[in-house]
């Protein structure tokens, strides 16, 4: 570098801000309570066993269904196809449909009122 470039340069502006960025380092550090984030972790660690246990229930409540009620299950509640549309695929009447559907969800009723019993006790 050139001696004339040399006199450009602003030291002090530099170590200001070097200094700056280590005060801001050491506050991010000091700011945190140790214990809070204990508890935080906790905290996570236990919703995430709750997580856990739900999709452990829902599994058992896809397994007692039968593969045609999960599929008219599947295609009523999360595809959002009318009764209609999931008879003429299945080449069903709409009554079977809709009878499907009543027989579905009175087994997961069923089964979602043993769950809650048992986490209550």
């Amino acid at each position: 570098m050139k001696r004339s470039h040399l006199r450009n340069i602003n030291t002090t502006d530099d170590a200001d801000s070097w200094k700056h960025f280590n005060d801001a380092d050491h506050d991010l550090f000091h700011r945190y309570d140790p214990d809070k984030l204990i508890d935080q972790l906790e905290q996570a660690v236990e919703e995430t066993k709750r997580q856990v246990q739900i999709r452990s229930i829902y599994g058992k409540v896809l397994a007692i269904l039968d593969d045609r009620e999960r599929e008219v299950l599947i295609r009523y509640y999360l595809k959002e196809h009318s009764a209609t549309y999931i008879a003429q695929e299945m080449n069903y009447c709409r009554k079977t449909i809709y009878n499907i559907i009543n027989r579905a969800r009175d087994k997961v009723c069923r089964l979602h009122r043993e769950v809650v019993g048992a986490l209550r006790d």
